[in-house]
């Protein structure tokens, strides 16, 4: 299978802040200084020629790109805004491209007083400047923290690709919004967002090629932190279901897949933040070690699973076949599994570790139409059982008491 390179992950944390700029005049040409390399250096990693940026007036800027916070509210790298968030009044550098580098390196964040709940969709924490006020009082404690797990907070949520032909014949304001999104100038693939009536976010999803793909298709995913994993261990204790993260809001086939698509996410409930990010995604990942391909195996043999899934996934199942006969077996801790090759036939077989998890997030009580809710995912490896008496089937379906007498016996010859 072919490997998607630059285009494997399309990540953008989505803004709708409504921002609006001060006009303070034409785009400037300015000398960059050595501190704003310095800015670069620790934005992307590496030192990046610098005189060519432009310091560019507020009011000149594009209604979205890249912006590149050199420091961030968290005082760490981020993925790029959208759009500018309202509350930042510091110099703008345009580094090409669609890209802006915003030097909110002598912001102080901390003089943000409070959280702003709103119906939008944000890319920073919602932190907004502290409201003046008539009275000029206190504006009251902040709002009590949603600590509700991500697929209880996003379950109202709706999915759908919009079909734009469709749209330009039955819902013609739709079809607008569609087309009013601004030029993307990236190669990449890219994800932009625009707010949709008063309960609904439409996403343009550009440049994703999926035509290499063979077994994952395109998945949005949504989260309430772009700071938590994409991906995490799963275990056979279900401790790793203690974590959240991300979560699957909609997924397009890999065969549908087009550039540009419209998606649109309605009924959106009351929520602080929400991040969008899409990858390539066709169920868990699992690799079994212990032994090498074609080992000669007999007894009972110790195998280790490797099992990596979305952050958010919770309620993982696993299934053990060979060969797609049922097999004696156990689950252990460290995703340990012990195999009596005994009850089941000598020969070349593949031992299959299947795990199932349903990382899309769905109303219980309105489950969606033609979706794909559950995901699942194998891992083989291919040994020779090899014991002088076996137990042709037995199973864990079996009588315990077979195999205690001879004549349930096979002897090899």
């Amino acid at each position: 299978m072919k490997t998607i390179t630059h285009r494997i992950v399309g990540a953008i944390a989505l803004c709708m802040t409504g921002a609006s700029h001060a006009q303070t005049g034409n785009m400037l040409e300015q000398s960059v200084e050595t501190p704003i390399a310095a800015l670069m250096a620790d934005v992307f990693g590496f030192q990046i020629q610098t005189s060519t940026f432009r310091l560019v007036a507020e009011d000149q800027l594009p209604d979205s790109g890249s912006f590149w916070l050199a420091k961030g509210p968290y005082g760490k790298p981020l993925p790029p805004y959208p759009c500018l968030p309202s509350y930042l009044d510091v110099p703008i550098y345009d580094i090409g491209n669609g890209q802006f580098l915003v030097d909110d390196s002598g912001f102080d964040y901390g003089t943000l007083r409070q959280f702003r709940r709103t119906t939008q969709y944000s890319t920073s924490t919602s932190l907004m400047p502290p409201d003046d006020g008539e009275g000029g009082g206190d504006p009251g404690p902040d709002p009590t923290p949603d600590t509700r797990r991500n697929y209880e907070k996003f379950m109202a949520h709706l999915f759908s690709v919009i079909d734009t032909n469709a749209a330009a014949q039955v819902d013609i304001n739709l079809y607008n919004a569609c087309i009013s999104f601004p030029p993307d100038t990236n190669t990449s693939g890219t994800l932009q967002i625009m707010k949709y009536g008063t309960n609904a976010v439409i996403i343009k999803a550009n440049h994703f090629d999926y035509s290499a793909e063979t077994e994952r298709d395109f998945a949005l995913l949504i989260c309430d932190s772009v700071d938590k994993p994409l991906r995490k261990t799963v275990d056979f204790t279900g401790a790793s279901d203690a974590q959240d993260g991300w979560l699957i809001q909609g997924m397009v086939p890999r065969n549908l897949v087009a550039d540009p698509m419209f998606l649109l996410v309605s009924n959106i409930a009351q929520i602080d933040k929400a991040f969008f990010r899409a990858i390539p995604y066709g169920g868990p990942q699992i690799g079994i070690t212990g032994a090498q391909p074609f080992d000669v195996v007999s007894n009972t043999i110790t195998l280790q699973a490797t099992i990596n899934d979305l952050s958010g996934v919770t309620n993982v199942q696993f299934e053990l076949n060979v060969d797609g006969a049922s097999a004696r077996y156990s689950l252990g801790t460290n995703n340990t599994i012990s195999i009596e090759t005994k009850y089941n036939p000598n020969g070349i077989a593949n031992i299959y570790l299947k795990a199932f998890s349903k990382p899309r997030i769905f109303d219980p009580a309105n489950l969606p139409d033609n979706a794909k809710l559950v995901f699942s995912g194998i891992g083989a490896l291919p040994v020779d059982f090899e014991n002088d008496t076996f137990l042709a089937f037995a199973s864990d379906y079996a009588s315990p008491d077979i195999g205690t007498r001879a004549q349930d016996t096979l002897q090899r010859v």
